[in-house]
């Protein structure tokens, strides 16, 4: 190719290839070929709304609506890395037919018309786990197929493209696509929040509108692409991957593709970087000393975050960080898409100075500011990482190899960033925010940011090393938090932790890390748990338990493990604190089920089990505490031991209160009585509490006495109205003597209860069960009583318990030498008791 080509290829406009000079692809001619790229464009981005919703947000949402596990939301998005496999099947099957239009066609009509089918389960079946494992199925299938097309629609593109646009056509069309994908995740957002789609009363209908417009934009696309023009295709040989032969000299895989992640981040960030300060120049027409404050205000960003950097690279990882950074960091770009040449001013308070300037130098020093060090820091990740990857025999000319592959490639960064701002020009006839035109410096921000995501991240990622660093999910968790302030909080108080100083310093710094919940921390206040001082000591394990994650457990349990630790009772509230007081994304549980798939529940239970025969009663009271947090047959055992034969009365009430949490209702037959024992009110609806929990709708009861507190016979008599309804649901027949029966025993319950007749209400609950059981299960109501609680005990042993208590507290068990756990009914609560169980248990046959 001469000179002039080159020349021209360099101020190519794609918008008009009827007048270039490039050579002829094939025998289509040049308008035909000009056509059919225009043509992909536009049907590229009318595929954007298919792109967004099914690699999106809504996709997300849809599972999370569906109340997918958290293993099966990994599923499904392991199955978009898992299903480019086809695209060698894809490959070498269109090697041999050679027609990739109609391959493609068909894969991906069928691929994207697929989606229609989870646009109907959404509305035909009942949102649940069941739905949301078939439509992974369905989206998995349609991945599949569809990547064997992506192969197809790639060689087709290939060759239609002339070779000397085709860098100006890719980043052409990215712009537009890009634009196009967040106007609609922006609308897909929009319908779904229209739709109130994430209210889990509402109905489906939202995903599905959504869902169905994105197979129809997908589908759009195939149809516009119809007529695009396919130039003949040759059979090639296999040959290896241009990555692959890059590789090959280098002896470290992680070496080398460490060198490829930072060289195509430096060509991202050298698309806007240089570029940057000529668009304020040139267009805002801001003058040198505006310009230098921006570049204060990047100063002074890398010298605070200088201070902090450091010590998170270290506590979280090299890689982790930096690919956190790597996705954070090209969303700053937007702020190129707000400013505008307004002017501004304000004043500066003390020196009551007024400084003028516009509106641009405002948002970029803002932005600078902010983002400057987290720039740097994905320097800072690099040299860290390469001095542990770069082999200690040739280091020098393997770090001048890396460091020339990355010049390299960070150079193609400035030669395209300066292409781009000749080719716009003055910019585009699309207007922005203050009447500022769409030009050069916002495409180079979009590129910037898919050369950042698209392929300096994965790279990033896919680096080996040695000791692998945690994972990039977990990484965002603990760099993103809510509170950017706590953030900054727990990394200044978490470098004091690791200097000399007081122990009254140090324990500021151990309290302050656990208030703002620094997890990076971890292994700083691990090392706190053997300090000198007790106070320090129970301080860094009251912070593990405030951290709550999976690291800060590891460490608990360690302590729960040696019942000789002086902070062995800390510990435990902790481990108690850790799984009540954080969110349940953040929690324990969710850490140990997601991150290390360990079930808690053994792992719980081994640790605290054997410290209910502690010599400190107070441990043992803290450790039946705990239990509650793990349902598990160990624990269930322990805790019925413990309630059986403790004295102690707080251990006990802890004993039982962990019990109603064990999902066994057997455990009823130790907590009853116990609470018939109770020498308190107080203790008494402890114990009723616990077994409510293990009768009816756990938590319902404890919501029962706080009404009653407020005012007497008010959450009665709603319980005693919803059993009227209810047993009217159940009798579909209308009995009338049923029905008469149940709504005569009930009105008595109300006058009696009104009235503190006790005997008249435990009476009238006794009735009622006998009812329910012979309109349920064919129980003859004359049956002994005895007799009728052993066949009530085969056919649902939840309300035979529950009938054990009622007819105690009737008295059916009373001699002369009444044990007191066995005499009639002697307070309020054994009555609301009674009936919380007769409600409980209509309320689970009617739903």
């Amino acid at each position: 190719m001469n000179n002039n080509n080159l020349d021209t290829a360099e101020t190519i406009d794609i918008d008009n290839f009827d007048a270039l000079p490039h050579p002829q692809p094939g025998t289509i001619g040049e308008r035909e070929a000009a056509r059919g790229l225009r043509q992909s464009i536009v049907a590229s981005t009318v595929a954007m709304f298919f792109i967004a919703v099914t690699t999106g947000i809504p996709y997300a949402m849809l599972f999370d609506r569906l109340q997918a596990s958290g293993k099966m939301q990994g599923v499904a998005a392991m199955m978009t890395h898992l299903s480019l496999i086809s695209m060698l099947v894809g490959a070498i099957f269109i090697d041999r037919i050679g027609k990739r239009r109609i391959f493609w066609r068909i894969t991906t009509s069928i691929h994207r018309a697929l989606w229609f089918i989870p646009a109907a389960l959404v509305i035909i079946m009942r949102p649940g786990p069941a739905t949301a494992s078939i439509i992974i199925a369905i989206t998995g299938i349609s991945l599949l197929i569809g990547n064997m097309g992506t192969a197809a629609w790639q060689s087709w593109m290939a060759d239609l493209i002339p070779e000397d646009i085709r860098g100006t056509f890719w980043s052409r069309r990215q712009m537009w696509i890009m634009i196009t994908l967040l106007l609609s995740t922006w609308l897909a957002g929009w319908m779904l929040d229209f739709f109130d789609a994430g209210n889990p009363q509402a109905s489906m209908f939202g995903f599905a509108l959504v869902l169905a417009l994105a197979a129809i934009s997908g589908c759009a696309d195939v149809a516009i692409h119809w007529t695009v023009p396919e130039p003949p295709a040759e059979s090639t040989a296999s040959t290896v991957p241009l990555t692959e032969r890059l590789l090959q000299p280098l002896r470290q895989p992680g070496f080398g593709r460490l060198a490829l992640a930072m060289g195509f981040w430096m060509l991202s960030c050298n698309v806007v970087g240089p570029f940057g300060n000529l668009y304020m120049k040139r267009v805002i027409q801001v003058s040198y000393s505006e310009l230098s404050i921006v570049q204060i205000a990047a100063t002074l960003s890398n010298i605070i975050g200088g201070f902090t950097v450091g010590y998170i690279i270290d506590r979280v990882g090299a890689k982790a960080v930096a690919s956190v950074m790597t996705l954070i960091c090209p969303l700053f770009g937007i702020g190129w898409f707000l400013i505008t040449d307004t002017p501004v001013s304000f004043t500066i308070p003390l020196f009551g100075a007024t400084i003028v300037t516009k509106q641009a130098i405002v948002i970029v020093s803002i932005t600078n500011f902010i983002c400057s060090a987290l720039y740097s820091t994905v320097v800072l990740c690099h040299l860290t990482l390469v001095a542990g990857l770069a082999p200690k025999k040739g280091r020098t000319i393997a770090m001048a190899v890396q460091w020339t592959i990355m010049g390299a490639i960070a150079a193609i960064g400035s030669i395209l960033g300066g292409f781009i701002m000749d080719a716009c020009g003055d910019g585009f006839n699309i207007m922005l925010r203050g009447n500022t035109r769409l030009n050069f410096i916002h495409i180079s921000c979009i590129l910037h940011l898919c050369f950042a995501w698209f392929v300096a991240l994965p790279l990033f990622r896919s680096v080996k090393i040695d000791r692998e660093s945690i994972s990039m999910r977990r990484a965002l968790s603990i760099l993103l938090p809510t509170n950017p302030l706590r953030l900054a909080s727990g990394v200044y108080h978490g470098r004091i932790i690791t200097r000399p100083g007081s122990a009254e310093k140090r324990l500021r710094a151990v309290k302050a890390v656990g208030y703002s919940g620094t997890e990076f921390a971890v292994k700083d206040l691990r090392t706190k748990l053997t300090d000198p001082s007790l106070d320090v000591r129970e301080a860094a394990v009251a912070a593990l338990g405030q951290i709550a994650s999976n690291e800060a457990i590891d460490s608990i349990l360690d302590i729960l493990k040696n019942p000789d630790s002086d902070i062995i009772v800390q510990a435990l509230r902790a481990a108690h604190n850790a799984l009540t007081e954080r969110p349940e994304s953040r929690s324990i549980i969710s850490l140990l089920q997601t991150e290390t798939a360990t079930d808690w529940r053994p792992v719980i239970a081994t640790a605290v089990v054997p410290l209910l025969n502690h010599h400190n009663l107070e441990a043992i009271r803290e450790a039946a505490r705990l239990l509650r947090h793990t349902p598990h047959p160990a624990a269930l055992a322990a805790l019925t031991n413990l309630l059986h034969s403790t004295h102690t009365n707080t251990i006990a009430l802890a004993a039982a209160a962990s019990l109603g949490y064990q999902n066994d209702v057997t455990a009823v037959y130790e907590i009853i009585p116990r609470m018939r024992t109770a020498t308190s009110s107080a203790d008494e609806k402890v114990f009723a509490v616990a077994a409510a929990n293990l009768l009816g709708i756990r938590d319902r009861f404890y919501q029962v006495l706080c009404k009653e507190e407020i005012s007497h016979n008010s959450a009665l008599f709603d319980m005693i109205k919803d059993l009227t309804v209810t047993s009217q649901k159940l009798d579909h027949t209308r009995h009338t003597q049923f029905l008469g029966e149940i709504g005569k025993s009930l009105a008595g319950i109300e006058a009696s209860y009104e009235k503190h007749n006790l005997k008249q209400c435990a009476s009238a609950t006794l009735r009622i069960t006998r009812l329910f059981a012979q309109h349920r299960y064919k129980l003859n109501e004359n049956m002994e009583l005895f007799e009728f609680l052993r066949q009530l005990e085969h056919f649902d042993p939840r309300l035979a318990a529950g009938a054990w208590f009622i007819a105690i507290i009737n008295g059916t068990f009373k001699r002369t030498d009444t044990p007191p756990a066995m005499r009639p009914v002697r307070s309020l609560t054994e009555v609301q008791l009674a009936v919380f169980i007769l409600y409980s248990w209509a309320d689970s046959l009617r739903r």
